[in-house]
């Protein structure tokens, strides 16, 4: 189980028509605090990638470490 999977079984319920409910405000803040991390780490991983192939320059290792950076400031 992921910490996704954790979040929503430990702290949501099923609504009436099926939407998804949050036990509190802070825990959906949470929640969108972790999709954001996941997102930010999946975009510096294409960027690594992109930086193996490119022996000319350091564009995409830079960007990569200030996408990751944003999830620390």
């Amino acid at each position: 189980m992921n910490r996704f999977d954790e979040l929503v079984n430990d702290h949501t319920r099923m609504g009436d028509s099926g939407e998804v409910i949050f036990s509190s405000y802070d825990h959906l803040l949470e929640f969108v605090q972790e999709i954001r991390a996941d997102e930010r780490e999946a975009c510096a991983k294409v960027l690594d990638q992109m930086q193996a192939n490119d022996r000319w320059s350091n564009y995409y290792g830079v960007a990569a470490s200030a996408i990751r950076a944003r999830g620390e400031a």
